[in-house]
């Protein structure tokens, strides 16, 4: 399991990115995951399936979004001391 989620979505992203560049080789997914996913990442067939369901890209930026949001607030409290 990642340490949190950014870190958890870089790797979703990861492996979604040697999944689409595979795939314009023309391999199957069942391939790419057994010759290329499975040593790398050590995820399950099916956790790799989910994997690539989540739209990781969207999800990272708005919890970047979130993250900046948060340090202005904590910022503008300091600087109101």
């Amino acid at each position: 399991m990642a340490y949190n989620r950014r870190l958890f979505l870089i790797k979703v992203i990861k492996i979604q990115e040697i999944v689409i560049n595979e795939k314009r080789r023309g391999c199957f997914q069942k391939f790419i995951y057994e010759n290329r996913i499975a040593g790398e990442f050590n995820v399950s067939y099916s956790t790799f399936n989910n994997y690539l369901a989540i739209n990781a890209r969207k999800e990272l930026s708005e919890l970047e979004k979130q993250f900046a949001q948060n340090n202005d607030a904590e910022l503008s409290e300091d600087s109101q001391k």
